[in-house]
């Protein structure tokens, strides 16, 4: 895990150095390091402060004039990423629901929590990476933390689509049979966050900002 956690920093910090299509990189090597997890959100955003680790390592090799515009990218392009998880997250219950299949109670009000606290979280771990960088290095971006509530109001309709699909999903929980039905849920369908990382795995359609079919909010 923490060789996967090195590999990330050491990545965006390449990818910031190298300048070139920094947004998009970013926003690919979160999806691609999201998908090789099992922690759903949380550990996307996770997997988010280490990206962002490096690449204000990567920032300080990148002429004073650029870094301000080089770290913004990378910021817009995290809150791309994330954004991307939290549509992973509600296709992945939708794609559940059509199967007649069901989720576990306890991974849906995990998910729920996570996307509520979703915004929040990005926003005040940039301002943290920020601020242990040091004033130069993010001075041309401005405030950092304004910058990053700006990126994460994109998220917000993947994250009230997400949270609207966790909370009519059937689950039958009730009394004794709580402990059973979670079983059955999860033999039935895995659990919520591994099939999010794997819809992120396939994601030719949410790599490339497309929906799956069978949304009705399309465009």
């Amino acid at each position: 895990m923490s060789e996967q956690n090195g590999k990330a920093s050491d990545r965006a910090e390449q990818i910031v150095e190298d300048g070139a299509q920094v947004r998009d990189r970013v926003r690919d090597l979160l999806v691609d390091l999201t998908r090789s997890g099992r922690g759903g959100i949380k550990d996307a955003v996770e997997q988010a402060h280490q990206i962002l680790d490096g690449a204000a390592q990567g920032a300080r090799r990148v002429a004073a004039e650029r870094r301000g515009e080089v770290l913004g990218q990378v910021v817009d392009g995290l809150s791309d990423g994330l954004a991307r998880a939290a549509q992973a997250t509600r296709l992945a219950i939708e794609e559940a629901r059509g199967r007649g299949q069901q989720f576990a109670q306890e991974d849906l009000n995990r998910a729920a929590s996570d996307l509520r606290s979703l915004e929040e979280m990005f926003v005040r771990m940039v301002g943290d990476v920020a601020s242990g960088a040091g004033k130069g290095l993010w001075e041309q971006v401005g405030d950092a933390s304004t910058h990053a509530t700006r990126a994460a109001r994109s998220m917000r309709p993947p994250i009230e689509e997400a949270l609207k699909a966790a909370a009519s999903h059937p689950v039958k929980l009730t009394g004794e049979a709580a402990s059973a039905g979670v079983a059955v849920g999860r033999q039935a369908v895995g659990s919520l966050f591994q099939a999010m990382s794997g819809l992120l795995a396939g994601a030719g359609q949410i790599v490339s900002g497309q929906d799956k079919p069978g949304g009705d909010d399309a465009g």
